[in-house]
């Protein structure tokens, strides 16, 4: 288990102390099947093979949640997708925004092992789901690649992914326990283009209604100390 301070609002005078007891991972949790099945097309260009069904969701280790901006990754064969965060607590459930960075060569033999490679990644700011759900399907995601975000890589609003109640749903059925101290990123968008490396990724969720949002960004640094050859 590991403990996280979150901020409310960003208000570092409102925190949110957190201890994480399990994260689970979601996948093709589309409202729309057709856009949930271009995603499993992107992947399986890729050579990952297709979900017996959906949505479908992977338990990570507890370890693997940080909120640091600098992730270092062996090669270039992974990238990072952006999510919205759900983190179930004693206080209510909070809504943030991440990134389940995924190895994507070793999710063309085990996609709930190539989850486990890489920690995802959550911006510290959060916000209450109750100031939110009344206006959930307006709030909008996005993701870009490059230090200036010189491409746009994702886009969407939340209307075309699974609402909190239908993921809690879900969950509970596949935890054993109560669901406090449960972190739960959503699954993604499809992407606007292929998937692809970068070594920079930066995410947002935007509350156009409220004028707020959630961003934050992290650096990806392949391996470079180590001099001999990288098999396996």
């Amino acid at each position: 288990m590991t403990n996280f301070t979150f901020f409310i609002n960003g208000d570092p005078e409102q925190k949110l102390e957190f201890m994480t007891k399990r994260i689970l991972n979601g996948g093709f949790i589309g409202r729309n099947q057709e856009q949930v099945k271009k995603h499993i097309q992107e992947l399986a260009e890729l050579g990952v093979p297709a979900p017996k069904e959906t949505p479908v969701f992977y338990p990570l280790l507890p370890n693997k949640l940080t909120t640091n901006q600098e992730l270092e990754v062996v090669g270039t064969g992974n990238s990072g997708e952006v999510e919205f965060v759900l983190l179930y607590t004693a206080e209510g459930l909070f809504v943030g925004v991440g990134s389940d960075h995924t190895d994507r060569d070793l999710e063309k033999s085990s996609i709930l092992k190539s989850k486990q490679v890489y920690p995802n990644i959550m911006c510290p700011d959060v916000w209450s789901y109750d100031d939110v759900i009344d206006h959930w399907d307006e709030l909008e995601m996005r993701s870009w690649l490059g230090s200036a975000k010189e491409i746009l890589y994702q886009e969407g609003t939340l209307a075309q992914l699974m609402r909190p109640e239908d993921l809690r749903e879900r969950a509970e059925s596949l935890i054993a326990g109560e669901l406090q101290g449960t972190v739960l990123f959503s699954g993604t968008l499809a992407t606007l283009e292929e998937l692809r490396f970068n070594e920079y990724f930066n995410m947002e969720l935007l509350d156009r209604k409220r004028n707020k949002k959630l961003t934050y960004s992290y650096k990806v640094q392949p391996l470079k100390w180590f001099k001999g050859e990288l098999e396996g």
